[in-house]
Formats: structure tokens, sequence, C-alpha cells
């Protein structure tokens, strides 16, 4: 069901992808980096970075290995991918005029579910199960199994097979495990692979 969804999106001269998560440091930068790799490096499709929260992660990033001489005061471009910060949802729309075929969007912590992630194309869902964490996103799957949870891909960071299988018997939706990527600017084969089960 959310494949055939999301095959008619990619028929769309350019897709919004929208990623947040339920907690800090869940991991949702760092899997917006690994789709711009996925995305330029693997599908050599264009792709642009859209910050709506403040990433230290990404600063740190960006100011290791951006091509200064384009630099601008909201738009870097880093490893070929144009990013900007410090952006405000009225300036999607603009921005989404850009001429690239993907625009990667980091909501960073989703404290309530924003009309702008709604919009995106696709909406990614990063949780953790974290056994400090994991309580947190059980919550929330109780409270929106019925409702948010059929909008969303899932994306389980430290996920065992284990769990991510009993939640989808439980939940009736499609779990994807993330596996453990340490430089989201070398893509391992499992990281590939889950991508292009995905979006392919």
């Amino acid at each position: 069901m959310i494949h055939k969804r999301k095959r008619t999106l990619w028929i769309k001269e350019r897709t919004t992808i929208g990623i947040g998560g339920l907690y800090h440091g869940c991991g949702v930068t760092h899997t917006c980096m690994m789709l711009e790799k996925y995305f330029t490096g693997c599908r050599r499709e264009s792709s642009a970075y859209i910050e709506l929260c403040s990433s230290s992660p990404r600063r740190r990033y960006e100011e290791s290995c951006c091509d200064r001489n384009r630099m601008d005061r909201d738009a870097f471009i880093t490893a070929k991918v144009p990013s900007y910060r410090n952006i405000t949802a009225k300036q999607l729309p603009e921005i989404y005029r850009s001429g690239y075929e993907n625009y990667i969007v980091d909501f960073g912590v989703l404290n309530s579910i924003e009309q702008e992630y709604l919009r995106c194309d696709i909406r990614i869902l990063i949780l953790d199960t974290a056994f400090w964490r994991k309580q947190i996103a059980v919550t929330w799957l109780e409270q929106n199994k019925d409702t948010i949870l059929k909008e969303v891909i899932p994306l389980v960071l430290f996920g065992s097979e284990r769990e991510v299988n009993r939640w989808r018997k439980e939940y009736g939706h499609v779990f994807y495990g993330i596996p453990f990527n340490h430089d989201a600017r070398n893509l391992s084969i499992p990281v590939v692979e889950l991508f292009h089960s995905i979006f392919i």
C-alpha cells in the first residue's frame, strides 16, 4: 500500500521529503544527510537540503566541507547539495521552485505534527528503541496508529529485526530499521538497500 502511493509520487516534477523525529538526538539530520548522498550519488538526481530546525551537526559538517566561493547568507553548497538554513515555512514555496528534483526537509523534533510536514510528498518519522526512549515511541504509536501513522514511513533507529517485525505485526504498518552508518557521506550497502526498498 505504501509502495503504490510512493511510486505515484515519483512521477512529479519534484518530490518533497519531510523528515522529523520524536526527540532530540534520534538521527534526523544524519538521516537527511544520508538521503542527500543516496539521491545525488546512487540515483544521480539533483537535491536540496532545507533546515527548518537548528542543526549543530549539520552546521559543523558544512563548515568543514562547503564550497565557500559560492556561499551566501542562507544557502551553502555542501558536497554538491544546496543547503538552505534558517528557513521559515513561508519561504518553502519559493525554494520549491528552484528546479531541483528532490527537496529534503529537516524538521528536527516534531513536538506537534506540523502542517508543512503533512504537506510533504513523502513523510519520514524517526523512532528509537533505546530503552530510555522506547516508551515515548510506543505512546506516540498508540495515540496515532489509526491516524498519522498511516501517513508516514517510520524508520527505527537501533531497531533490531525482531523489534521492527513486532511493531509491524502489532500496528499493521510497515516499519524499517535503520542500519548503523557512521559516516553519512559514505553509505554502507545495507543503507543503500534500505533506501532502494523505500524509494524504488
